[in-house]
């Protein structure tokens, strides 16, 4: 018995290590240890059970996650390794099988993977092409209808068959023209992956069996984010053993918009009757007023499950409430609290997360830390997949690999520029679609200038460059056969000119020219380290890749994240700014009790990534993207922890009384304050000298209170309640 296995389990993480028969249903609380229950689980089932590494399938949302269950694992099982794992996300699972066996279902072994950009761009042709009006019906919005479809595995054929509206039929029309276009390019988005894979699933038996039998064990991680598809792959994968453990939490369902389906935990206790239930309550990350708080929140939502969290790391710290008079002063707020907790050298700069609902509001944030000199990150800002010298590299390489990818042609074609304009190009590509070719095909085919120059009309110039153009992509496809991909980089570097192309920028040349040295770096050390054997290998790495796996542990700043992308990470000190009806909850959920619920959850995760402080901040006026300044009402977040042990930024307010938080509208009559009655955040008041104000921040002091008002002809002063006589007249609206 290798006691390491059972090291440090709690009596429910070790009934899920040992409960290794039939289906399992693990109700895994924030900060519960479920990666270590995952870890141990499968290092159970290889040292004690026997059972080869090979024949486990585990399954994460993210690379991150499953390159810690791997390192995990190695460390725990003496003797052995989990090199023979099959560890990763769903996405890269599908690549491994779709690479395997897609010519089962008539996929070109060598399919390119379009991201987000390629997607919108093969979008926005089809639109075009099938005259659509762009402005009522938008490229993202298209786009992310095809998405829900593909995620529930319609495709297009039944979607034109059942249609109900308009707006359908038109999607449908799209959704057609896309997939076509999709096709003739060797090309596979991201559904696709898992569509495809369940496609090939339920096709050929043969392969469904060879899968089905090799996997004796599954275990799905985060499984409240699964959508139809995944689940359907799962049952698919799972059929012959159904020893399938999934792990999850539906309190921390978040993703609905990327379609995941809370209704798949319901699912799997109906599909698999048998299902065995463990709760995992105890909290290993958070001190209990942290959790006490994220009890007191989630327990608002209806469709809740109750898993009552409780931890040994003790009470701790109150949690923090407080208020700026704009979101510049709520910023500074956040800044010069983070600068007396690392001056106090409580806790370092990377301990430090600032969280919020939407991207936009981390602007006035960075423009804090940066005023103040303090070192940050921001996990998903200019992201370096995305920077134009890295994807016109990756363009060259999908070409390489898949000469049939018309979109990644479309990038390169005159970069670096070679005399093919827009109208040339245009004249390619209708005439390769005519003839039911692709770009390379035509360019392949008709390669000579006077060809190209005759049969599609182009000018002598642009029929000479597409020359040149073709040759240079037949040698560098001849010459890189063979080769590693790190070398293939350097190719497109000198022989493409792309090195001397960047030096004529003068001004951000160097930096750009460093940026493709470090993906050829990338490249050589991956090949090294044998991760990546192939192009293909290479190419699938890094689109697969997302923004946390970029997140450096070692790097010491403080991180600005967005409160989705905080998920399955945890920090010391947790501020969430923002906590304000409109943003968080989003505008957009006010009117939908479903999509309301789902932001309760978010806030649940955020603050359930706090460890020992957790600081929740708003704006009293915020400039509303757009739509000038306007006064906020604090989130009925606020309102769900109100009889909490809760203090203001200054420490001098304790078990602060709701209407604190949340200002009362039902009083607008004249009243005079007396000395020791608290005013509530929001109200209006007459002062004798500075005219007409209202409230800010009520804090307590001795017998009396401090109040900070806002004046609107002298600005703000801090006033002491007993001496100020101030008359309250009204509620802010």
């Amino acid at each position: 018995m290798n006691d390491q296995i059972f090291s440090g389990l709690n009596c429910e993480q070790q009934d899920a290590v040992t409960t290794t028969d039939g289906p399992l249903l693990v109700l895994a609380g924030p900060g519960s240890g479920k990666t270590r229950v995952i870890t141990h689980r499968i290092s159970y089932l290889v040292s004690e059970l026997l059972i080869d590494s090979q024949n486990i399938l585990a399954v994460t949302f993210t690379n991150r996650a499953a390159n810690e269950i791997k390192d995990r694992i190695n460390n725990m099982i003496t003797g052995r390794n989990a090199f023979n794992l099959r560890c990763g996300t769903f996405h890269s699972f599908c690549v491994y099988i779709l690479r395997q066996h897609g010519k089962f279902i008539g996929l070109n072994q060598n399919f390119v993977i379009y991201d987000d950009n390629d997607q919108l761009q093969v979008i926005t042709e089809s639109l075009k092409e099938l005259q659509i009006d762009i402005k009522r019906f938008p490229s993202r919005s298209v786009l992310a209808s095809i998405s829900k479809h593909k995620s529930n595995l319609i495709s297009y054929e039944i979607l034109s068959g059942t249609s109900k509206n308009f707006y359908d039929e038109i999607v449908a029309r799209v959704y057609e023209n896309y997939q076509n276009t999709l096709n003739s390019n060797s090309a596979l988005d991201f559904d696709d992956l898992l569509m495809k894979a369940v496609q090939l699933l339920q096709n050929s038996k043969e392969i469904s069996d060879f899968y089905s039998n090799k996997y004796e064990h599954l275990m799905i991680d985060e499984f409240q984010d699964t959508n139809i598809a995944q689940y359907t792959l799962m049952k698919l994968l799972g059929n012959k053993y159904q020893n399938i453990c999934v792990v999850g939490d539906p309190n921390q369902s978040i993703y609905s918009w990327r379609n995941a389906d809370i209704r798949n935990i319901l699912s799997f206790q109906k599909d698999y009757p048998n299902t065995k239930i463990i709760h995992l309550s105890q909290n290993y990350r958070s001190t209990q007023n942290i959790l006490d708080a994220a009890s007191k929140l989630i327990a608002s939502n209806n469709a809740n499950v109750i898993n009552k969290l409780w931890t040994d790391n003790g009470t701790g710290e109150a949690l923090i409430v407080d208020e700026g008079y704009s979101e510049k002063e709520e910023a500074e707020k956040i800044i010069h609290e983070i600068e007396r907790l690392v001056k106090l050298k409580k806790y370092k700069w990377d301990q430090c997360a600032i969280m919020y609902r939407v991207n936009a509001q981390s602007r006035v944030i960075e423009e804090a830390c940066l005023s103040n000199r303090i070192p940050y990150k921001i996990v998903g800002g200019i992201k370096f997949y995305s920077r134009k010298e890295i994807r016109d590299v990756i363009s060259y390489l999908k070409v390489i690999a898949n000469p049939d990818d018309d979109i990644s042609i479309a990038r390169i074609i005159n970069v670096p520029p070679r005399g093919i304009g827009t109208t040339s190009y245009n004249k390619l590509v209708d005439f390769a679609k005519k003839n039911n070719k692709t770009i390379y095909q035509i360019l392949t085919t008709f390669n000579k200038a006077d060809e190209l120059q005759q049969l599609i009309g182009l000018t002598r110039r642009a029929a000479a460059s597409m020359e040149v153009f073709s040759n240079l992509l037949e040698k560098l496809i001849t010459e890189s056969v063979g080769i590693t991909p790190s070398e293939i980089i350097q190719k497109i570097i000198t022989d493409v000119g792309y090195q001397a192309y960047l030096q004529q920028d003068e001004t951000n040349g160097l930096d750009r020219l460093e940026n493709v040295m470090e993906l050829k770096g990338l490249a050589l050390q991956l090949h090294e380290t044998e991760e990546i054997t192939s192009m293909t290998d290479y190419l699938d790495r890094i689109a697969l890749v997302s923004d946390i796996d970029s997140l450096d542990p070692n790097e010491n700043s403080v991180t600005l994240i967005t409160l989705h992308q905080s998920k399955g990470l945890e920090f010391p000190v947790v501020f969430i700014a923002g906590m304000e009806e409109g943003l968080l909850p989003h505008i957009r959920s006010m009117d939908d009790p479903v999509q309301l619920e789902e932001e309760r959850r978010l806030c649940y995760v955020g603050i359930t990534r706090a460890e020992k402080l957790l600081y929740l901040l708003r704006a009293y006026k915020r400039y509303g993207f757009g739509q000038g300044s306007q006064i906020s009402i604090p989130s009925r977040f606020l309102s769900d922890i109100s009889d909490l042990n809760v203090q203001s930024l200054e420490k001098t307010t304790s078990n602060i009384n709701k209407n604190m938080i949340i200002p009362s509208s039902n009083n607008n009559q004249q009243e005079k304050v007396h000395s020791l009655d608290p005013i509530e955040i929001g109200t209006k008041v007459l002062h004798k000298t500075f005219g007409e104000g209202i409230v800010l921040l009520c804090t307590e002091s001795g017998n009396d209170y401090v109040v900070d008002v806002h004046f609107t002809s002298a600005g703000k002063k801090k006033l002491l309640v007993s001496l100020a006589n101030l008359q309250i007249i009204g509620q802010t609206k």
